[in-house]
């Protein structure tokens, strides 16, 4: 029997997940097969987040023959997702909510899926559903962020659980969802946290094996921390975006990174 937190795809497994009208689209050169070696673990590609590829097989000379090698199965309830695909050993792994989903680069056969929230109502919010970020992969296993604040660790073919581990701070800060994807790098596995809403950005590192909390960093210094002479409590209080609203400046995210802050008309 199935557990509702491991959700095999209906080609591999009786009384899986119902289909949904939402499809994985892969586009690749239809004669050329993704060598072995070429991975693309993270969402930034690498650990310095170039989103850079050495690949040389498509280049100028063949790119007009690129056409489309495969479309995944159904995948549902309809998600929303702005993750860049993780691509390690032959797998492609993409959040989007309520699913974290495994599909095979080869054959866009979905290998596994993970939900770990139960069903709602179509476009509510779900706690605990995976963040639209992305994952990253290291340890055979694979890291995803949830909106409930908890960060997990999959088995890499499989999609069983191993380990959950909540990134709320113990000394009681505030702490937000996921801001991002996690990254990987020498047994560690650490993530973000947003700042709004009154929440204390924070990063935080566990180990990628056990899930234990190795380290904890906080954006804005806390009372006698390095930075705090700078007077600034009330961003550490109420978080930098409420602030900056309260002083009557009108704040906008530019290209999904950059932040633009205007004086309001008086």
């Amino acid at each position: 029997m199935q557990s509702k937190e491991n959700c095999k795809s209906a080609s591999t497994s009786a009384g899986a997940c119902p289909p949904a009208p939402f499809l994985i689209l892969a586009a690749a050169l239809a004669f050329v097969a993704l060598p072995s070696s070429a991975q693309w673990s993270t969402v930034g590609g690498d650990q310095g987040n170039t989103r850079y590829s050495l690949l040389t097989q498509i280049n100028s000379q063949n790119v007009t023959k690129l056409g489309a090698a495969w479309i995944s199965e159904k995948v549902g309830p309809p998600p929303s997702s702005r993750a860049m695909p993780v691509i390690d050993d032959g797998l492609l792994f993409l959040t989007a909510p309520p699913f974290v989903t495994a599909v095979d680069i080869g054959t866009g056969k979905i290998a596994w899926q993970y939900r770990l929230a139960p069903d709602t109502v179509p476009g509510a919010p779900v706690g605990g559903s995976p963040a639209r970020e992305g994952v990253a992969v290291g340890e055979s296993l694979v890291f995803v962020g949830l909106s409930d604040s908890n960060l997990i660790a999959l088995r890499e073919k499989t999609g069983e659980l191993v380990w959950k581990h909540s990134l709320i701070d113990p000394a009681g800060s505030n702490t937000g969802g996921p801001s991002g994807a996690p990254l990987y790098a020498d047994g560690l596995v650490s993530i973000g946290t947003n700042g709004d809403n009154g929440n204390r950005g924070q990063i935080v590192a566990l180990d990628a094996k056990t899930g234990k909390e190795t380290w904890r960093f906080f954006v804005i210094p806390g009372p006698g921390e390095p930075g705090s002479e700078t007077g600034r409590e009330q961003f550490r209080r109420h978080g930098v975006l409420h602030q900056l609203r309260r002083r009557g400046l009108r704040t906008r995210l530019q290209d999904g990174a950059a932040l633009s802050i205007c004086q309001r008309p008086s």
